[in-house]
C-alpha cells in the first residue's frame, strides 16, 4: 500500500506539470472569449468607462458604432445626472490598454458586442472595494 502512494504521488505531480501549459492556454482563451460583464458605466461628462462590480479597474468602452449608439442612447435615458454611474450588463470581451489618448488612462478596453441590460444603480450595488476612491477619468 505504501508503494502505491509513492507511485501515485510522482504520477500526479507529472500530470499536473504536463497539464499546466494547457491550463494557461485555457485561461487565456477564456479571457479572450466573449462573455457577460456586469458593472457600472459612465458615458457622459467627457467620460467613457465601464467598471466591473466589486473592482476598481476601469475599461474604455469600444465596439461597433451601432452597438455604442444603442448603449449611449440607453445611458442618456437612464442616467439622472451627467457622469452618473448606471448599472449595465454587456456582452463583450476585455482587452489590454491601447492608444495614448483618453483610452490610455484606463486599465484596458471592453469591446461591447451587445447591451443586455441597463438601469439605475440600486443603493450600494456594484460598490467599489473598501477604501477605493471613485474613478475620475
Amino acid at each position: 500500500m505504501t508503494g502505491c502512494k509513492l507511485v501515485s504521488f510522482p504520477v500526479l505531480a507529472l500530470a499536473l506539470f504536463l497539464s499546466t501549459p494547457n491550463a494557461v492556454r485555457a485561461q487565456k482563451a477564456q479571457k479572450d472569449a466573449v462573455s457577460v460583464h456586469k458593472g457600472v458605466c459612465v458615458l457622459s461628462g467627457g467620460q467613457n468607462y465601464f467598471r466591473p462590480c466589486g473592482y476598481a479597474q476601469t475599461y474604455w468602452v469600444a465596439g461597433e458604432q451601432e452597438v455604442l449608439l444603442i448603449l449611449r442612447q440607453q445611458y442618456n435615458k437612464t442616467a439622472k445626472a451627467p457622469a452618473d454611474e448606471v448599472y449595465v450588463e454587456l456582452r463583450g470581451r476585455i482587452g489590454p490598454k491601447f492608444g495614448d489618448g483618453a483610452a490610455a488612462k484606463h486599465d484596458g478596453v471592453i469591446r461591447v458586442d451587445s447591451v443586455l441590460a441597463i438601469r439605475e444603480r440600486k443603493g450600494n450595488e456594484c460598490a467599489l472595494p473598501p477604501g477605493r476612491p471613485k474613478p475620475s477619468r
